[in-house]
């Protein structure tokens, strides 16, 4: 995952416009957000991380595939557990109607809602953290809560993003579902990873020196993904794969 990574300068977490697509560092510490790096593994081993979508002071929001059904997903990662008995009982709560909704009316009628797949706890350096695991594959739900994007970035957007490339390149026919995009291809659709490394700079530059520890900081920050436009030929449009 090293060798794909984009690195910027940590003068770029000083301008508006780029440092919006990250979160702040204060976000980070004890009873705060769990430090997640490109290529981790969560919920023993099952989900590997792969990019970011989206972030917000409680949350995380990641691309990562389960490797258990061969199925990619979106997980959001909650704020330690400080905050989960004071604050957000209401996610967990949620969370569980959505499960118990998917129980009752089966998985197409849960995917289409967007409604969650899974949940499980992880165990971090600065708490316990609720972790929520989304489909891919509805038609209505938006994986992005803090960008104004140009279209919804769901699987039918990264279906026909990834039916461009391979007619760009000559590699095959357009996927059959969000599940058969492969990782390169991925990285392809959301670009290269672009990273900020947490060091001396970057904490000066944020204002916490001395007020979080390094260890409940992650090694270095992921930018989320530009803002997604979608401009395809008719051709590669949902209604041609509706026809």
């Amino acid at each position: 995952m090293a060798d794909n990574l984009r690195i910027l300068p940590a003068s770029v977490f000083q301008r508006d416009r780029e440092a919006e697509k990250t979160e702040h560092l204060q976000w980070y510490g004890l009873g705060k957000l769990h430090p997640t790096h490109l290529g981790d593994t969560l919920d023993n081993g099952r989900y590997t991380i792969v990019h970011k979508l989206d972030h917000d002071s409680h949350s995380l929001s990641w691309l990562a595939r389960d490797h258990r059904t061969n199925t990619w997903r979106r997980i959001d990662i909650a704020q330690a557990s400080s905050d989960m008995h004071h604050g957000a009982h209401s996610t967990l709560r949620a969370v569980n109607e959505h499960l118990a909704e998917r129980t009752a009316h089966g998985h197409e009628h849960a995917n289409a809602q967007g409604l969650a797949v899974a949940k499980f706890t992880l165990h971090g350096p600065n708490g316990a953290h609720l972790c929520v695991v989304f489909p891919l594959e509805d038609a209505m739900n938006c994986f992005r809560w803090s960008v104004r994007d140009e279209c919804e970035m769901n699987a039918r957007w990264f279906v026909r993003q990834c039916a461009q490339l391979r007619a760009e390149t000559r590699a095959g026919d357009a996927p059959k579902s969000v599940h058969d995009i492969s990782r390169a291809e991925m990285l392809r659709i959301l670009g290269r990873p672009r990273v900020l490394h947490v060091n001396a700079e970057l904490r000066s530059i944020a204002g916490v020196e001395g007020l979080v520890r390094q260890e409940h900081l992650p090694r270095y920050l992921v930018v989320r993904p530009d803002r997604i436009v979608d401009q395809i030929d008719f051709w590669l449009s949902p209604k041609a794969f509706e026809k």
